[in-house]
């Protein structure tokens, strides 16, 4: 892609290198590069901002490819979905004639649909395609492996040899091979995430051997790292593609542990014929910080982290219907009061989070029924594979909202006099006069 974009002349001087051919003797020659250079930083920017303006400038002649292009791009590989072969096969043509008008080709083309793969020239198709044989090749889509055929991701893995050495720098890169940037492993990676702030806390350097227990403990890790093969990921979030939804909505569950926090999304779906789907769209962890901090404070923090990511994830899905769910009742009844009441580290949070949704989408679900729990606390590459609650969400998502959980918090000030009396609310957090704490192709 670098390749097709011209320089402009006046800039070509800031783009000048020597040559002499290895030849020490010889007197250098000098050249400009003419097109947009490798290696210089705003090169990546200078593509993406080129195509991005080419697809804007042709919109009106070619919608699905321009809408593609601005918003189911990552660099050279495009990802979008549509709905019928139909539609595949004119996406196909309208990229192809848009990226031609840049001189630009789109190649290793791959579709979960043979009818849009025949349509498609077997040159300009990925390399591992074979009609013929019937059966569609898994590739990988930015790092997560796609199985065409069933069209889910999945993820393949192998643990190092029997002579690697167990040094957090070699830990840490072994670890970074498990690319995962929607959060499905979520519960299995934070046990990681967990081993690598231990290390740090151990105070070893980066080549320092790791003592016993680190050892046992990393080597039990990477031996059930063959076992994620046994996950598939749905990548379709409507799984009913011949109906049409009555209304869709996001799921935020969030939760904290000594250890971490993190939330996960999932996208709920109902249909008229009375079908209600489920299904996980993204989760997120972090480990908590190694100063002390109470448990509630995680959970406040995790119930930011959930907001944010639910954010992110309205806009791409345009879906504006969001419920949050949290086991915390010291965040839920944070949340139905002023931001103003607390001392910094809580009222900055609740002040976030009172702005961007209101009290009355914050519910509370119990800790059984929590999938982000798992997140939090971790657990075994196979327990991740065979969990329905981790990917398709708790039960009474897929029942009507009638039948929802009771939500044990209200906002009736009768209510709020009753907990306080039980002793529910915490004192410590409110702020009189107590000093405040700071805390898929190629182009």
């Amino acid at each position: 892609m670098y390749l097709r974009i011209e320089i402009a002349p006046e800039d070509r001087p800031f783009h000048r290198f020597l040559w002499r051919d290895l030849d020490q003797q010889k007197v250098p020659e000098e050249y400009e590069f003419s097109r947009v250079v490798f290696g210089v930083n705003s090169s990546p920017f200078l593509a993406q901002f080129v195509t991005q303006q080419h697809a804007e400038t042709h919109r009106t002649e070619y919608p699905l490819a321009a809408e593609t292009a601005l918003k189911s791009t990552y660099m050279d590989d495009s990802m979008d979905s549509v709905t019928d072969d139909q539609q595949g096969i004119e996406l196909h043509k309208q990229l192809s004639q848009l990226w031609k008008r840049a001189g630009m080709q789109a190649r290793k083309w791959l579709s979960n649909s043979p009818v849009v793969l025949s349509e498609i020239p077997p040159e300009d198709r990925a390399s591992e395609i074979d009609l013929k044989e019937g059966s569609l090749p898994s590739i990988k889509t930015l790092g997560i492996l796609w199985q065409a055929a069933k069209d889910a991701f999945t993820f393949k893995v192998q643990p190092p040899d029997n002579h690697f050495s167990f040094t957090k720098r070699n830990f840490l890169s072994k670890v970074a091979t498990l690319f995962d940037p929607l959060g499905f492993l979520a519960p299995f990676i934070i046990r990681a995430k967990v081993l690598l702030q231990d290390l740090w806390a151990a105070g070893l350097d980066w080549d320092d051997p790791f003592g016993e227990a680190l050892v046992r403990r990393s080597r039990n890790w990477f031996e059930e790292l063959p076992e994620l093969a046994q996950i598939s990921v749905p990548r379709c979030l409507q799984p009913m593609k011949d109906e049409l939804t009555i209304s869709s909505s996001l799921q935020t569950f969030v939760d904290a542990s000594e250890d971490a926090y993190g939330s996960v999304v999932y996208y709920r779906n109902v249909y008229p014929s009375g079908l209600i789907t489920s299904v996980i769209v993204a989760a997120k962890t972090s480990v908590a910080p190694l100063r002390a901090i109470s448990v509630p404070r995680l959970e406040l923090m995790g119930a930011v982290l959930g907001l944010r990511l639910t954010k992110e994830i309205s806009k791409a899905l345009n879906v504006s219907d969001v419920v949050f769910w949290s086991d915390s009742v010291d965040v839920l009844w944070w949340l139905r009061n002023a931001s103003r009441r607390f001392k910094p580290f809580v009222a900055n949070r609740v002040a976030e989070i009172q702005s961007l949704t209101s009290s009355n989408q914050w519910r509370y679900v119990s800790t059984e029924n929590n999938p982000a729990d798992l997140a939090t606390r971790g657990v075994t590459a196979s327990g991740l594979a065979c969990s329905e609650i981790w990917w398709q969400g708790p039960k009474f998502l897929k029942k009507p909202e009638s039948e929802w959980p009771e939500n044990l918090i209200q906002a009736s000030s009768s209510s709020q006099k009753e907990f306080r009396s039980r002793g529910r609310f915490s004192k410590a957090e409110t702020n009189k006069g107590q000093e405040s704490t700071n805390c898929g192709y190629d182009k």
